[in-house]
């Protein structure tokens, strides 16, 4: 799907569903409702793609997942940047927040947090910040001692 072959994806996901259900554990469950949610959101479904984030953030923190949870939203966030809706991507930033307030999230991964929020409450936040924080919390949840690049952030105003 991140190769622009959508309906590709869409078909695979929708072909494997039954077998996919019977034999999956929780954390794949969510990744594939994740899945679809980034399907209806790439084919403009976005009302759709909404509650499949909200759902799978959700699911993500019932089974103790903060960074999976956090590149949810993240997701989320793109989406509503994309389509100009600030007081969406501040509520989003201020569940970022809570995620990222319990236990096992890292120093750094809240330093990257307190940017991210700083360009979301000056309404400055990127694109480009959003996939440097993607791929931040990629990384930095498997390596704590890996820094948030400040330098990355939005360009001043």
């Amino acid at each position: 799907m991140d190769l622009g072959r959508t309906a590709e994806a869409r078909a695979i996901l929708s072909s494997s569903s039954s077998e996919f259900d019977r034999h999956c554990d929780d954390v794949n469950r969510e990744r594939r409702r994740w899945t679809a949610a980034r399907i209806a959101r790439a084919e403009g479904r976005f009302v759709e793609a909404v509650a499949g984030f909200d759902q799978t953030c959700n699911g993500f923190l019932s089974l103790q997942r903060p960074y999976d949870a956090a590149l949810v939203l993240v997701d989320a966030s793109e989406l509503h940047l994309a389509r100009g809706h600030w007081r969406e991507v501040k509520k989003l930033a201020g569940r970022l927040e809570a995620i990222f307030a319990v236990r096992g999230v890292h120093l750094e991964a809240r330093k990257a947090l307190i940017l991210f929020q700083q360009a979301v409450r000056e309404e400055r936040l990127t694109a480009e910040f959003l996939a440097r924080l993607r791929r931040y919390i990629l990384i930095g949840r498997r390596d704590p001692r890996f820094p948030f690049d400040p330098g990355a952030g939005p360009a001043p105003g």
